[in-house]
């Protein structure tokens, strides 16, 4: 299932992530979607579970440090991302637009519940009170990005059955 990535789609990849956190930093204002999780996700389903948490480590280390709040936070919540998001692809033979929409809402769930721990014990801001709103709005702005991605990738052929 999962091919090998070439160099030439390996920079692709990480060039839209870097466009992807240039515009959730400049363009978006408030609860915006995670364009980079969806970048992490789409490449972890493509080429499976070790290049998918290398590339989210990676994606995870740039959000970190354009933040310049605190390191680590989005290294450990990508990385995890993109495990969760190759393992639960490789058990599933029937996948369709609905269980990646299923799994693109959940795994995101994970991600910023990891995040937000993280930021909790590792910085004296407090997030408690922040978590339900902004994150289920954050996780169906996405999961409806993700719907519609999904669905280009399933026509240009680039993610299968």
């Amino acid at each position: 299932m999962s091919e090998e990535p070439k160099v030439k789609t390996f920079l692709l990849y990480f060039l839209i992530t870097l466009l992807a956190i240039t515009v959730q930093a400049t363009v978006f204002k408030g609860v915006k979607p995670d364009i980079v999780f969806l970048v992490v996700y789409f490449y972890a389903i493509r080429f499976g579970q070790l290049k998918g948490a290398a590339f989210g480590a990676l994606s995870g280390l740039f959000m970190d440090a354009v933040s310049g709040f605190a390191l680590g936070p989005n290294i450990i919540s990508k990385t995890v991302a993109g495990v969760l998001s190759a393992f639960v692809r490789e058990k599933f033979i029937g996948w369709n637009l609905l269980l990646n929409t299923i799994m693109v809402f959940s795994i995101l769930i994970v991600e910023n519940l990891i995040v937000y721990v993280c930021l909790e014990i590792f910085s004296a801001a407090s997030f408690s009170d922040a978590i339900l709103g902004p994150l289920s709005l954050q996780a169906f702005y996405t999961t409806a990005v993700a719907m519609v991605v999904y669905a280009i990738m399933m026509v240009k052929g680039r993610i299968e059955a």
